[in-house]
């Protein structure tokens, strides 16, 4: 025969495989049913659609352009503007004081500009600022060490006879 042989495939979806996804899905929800910024933004994603105005559904649908799924984790995708890195997890604002203390202590009791900035390489929810700024303003240490008196943190090196103790610097 000459011409064109048209071959038609029967495509079905693989049940197990077709239930991760939605599960992945309803964990997200999950995680994010008490944030209004997030859980928008969830909706339009999932093609949910359960904005109840039409202003609510205007601003999910300009905000969902800079996130994604992937990995069963709520992604924000940068721009080349916004951050250093190319993605950064989105995480709900309730976790957020948490994130943020916990970043404050893992990175050396810095002040909140060292905070956010260590927070937004790998972190992204709204009112990032004010949550690093409580942290700081919390830390028991940075408290009773802050600023003022850093210098309280410096041992004393004691000598009590000339050439007792040689350094020198390269």
């Amino acid at each position: 025969t000459s011409g064109m042989t048209n071959s038609v495939w029967q495509m079905a979806e693989d049940q197990e495989k077709s239930d991760e996804p939605r599960k992945e899905i309803d964990e997200l929800r999950e995680r994010f049913k008490d944030d209004a910024f997030f859980e928008a933004i969830l909706d339009v994603l999932t093609g949910s659609g359960k904005q109840a105005n039409a202003r609510g559904r205007r601003y999910a649908l300009k905000m969902h352009k800079d996130n994604m799924i992937d990995e069963g984790r709520l992604w924000k995708v940068a721009d080349k503007y916004s951050t250093r890195t190319s993605r950064v997890e989105c995480i709900p604002a309730v976790e957020g004081f948490d994130v943020a203390l916990k970043v404050h202590r893992d990175n050396g009791h810095f002040s909140v500009d060292h905070v956010k900035l260590h927070i937004r390489d790998k972190f992204f929810w709204p009112h990032i600022e004010s949550d690093a700024r409580l942290a700081c303003l919390t830390c028991g240490h940075c408290k009773n060490f802050g600023a003022p008196r850093i210098n309280a943190l410096l041992q004393p090196i004691l000598r009590w006879r000339p050439f007792e103790f040689c350094a020198t610097d390269y």
